[in-house]
């Protein structure tokens, strides 16, 4: 038998638009994993970052430290579709996963359908409105690990969007043979 621990260092920062480009200054996002940015979004800024707006989640290996496959951006902004596909995307992860999430410009406007996915999740933000923002670190089926901060207002995100760093860490125990 042999144990495998995990220490993954997350680093998230969400953004919220803010009133008109041309009065306000450029806002952006990123997260990184490991160090490494693994995703990054603006609000009017040069036209260099795209501007993902909703929910997007990735699916973390906390024991490689890595992203697991494509990000998924759910626009929550303009389509109720894309909350009932986020709603549908969290249920059908399995259990154990850890799940990382960051929102941009504003993911509030049509998220009602994903309400309940996000509360099994002990994310609750169904209180935050227009233009607001929130980032999760959350491992499905253990709601006493979710990591969630969330910014109320456009006013409040404007000056300090939601932003988490924290490590994941963990153990797992293996059979088997170590060369």
């Amino acid at each position: 038998m042999f144990v495998v621990t995990a220490q993954c260092p997350i680093e998230i920062t969400a953004y919220s638009a803010y009133g008109l480009c041309r009065d306000s200054p450029s806002k952006t996002g990123m997260v990184k994993v490991d160090g490494a940015k693994v995703w990054q979004g603006q609000w009017c800024g040069t036209g260099t970052l795209p501007n993902p707006r909703g929910v997007t989640i990735f699916q973390i290996d906390p024991f490689s430290c890595t992203v697991e496959g494509k990000s998924q951006t759910f626009d929550t902004h303009i389509s109720a579709a894309a909350a009932e596909n986020l709603g549908k995307y969290l249920e059908q992860l399995d259990d154990g996963k850890v799940i990382v999430a960051v929102t941009g410009d504003d993911p509030s406007r049509l998220l009602r359908s994903a309400l309940p996915a996000l509360q099994q999740l002990e994310v609750d933000v169904s209180d935050i409105g227009y233009r607001s923002s929130f980032a999760f670190v959350a491992q499905k089926g253990h709601k006493d690990k979710t990591i969630l901060d969330k910014v109320l207002t456009e006013e409040q995100s404007h000056r300090n969007p939601a932003n988490l760093d924290v490590t994941i860490t963990g153990t797992h125990r293996a059979v088997g043979c170590v060369s």
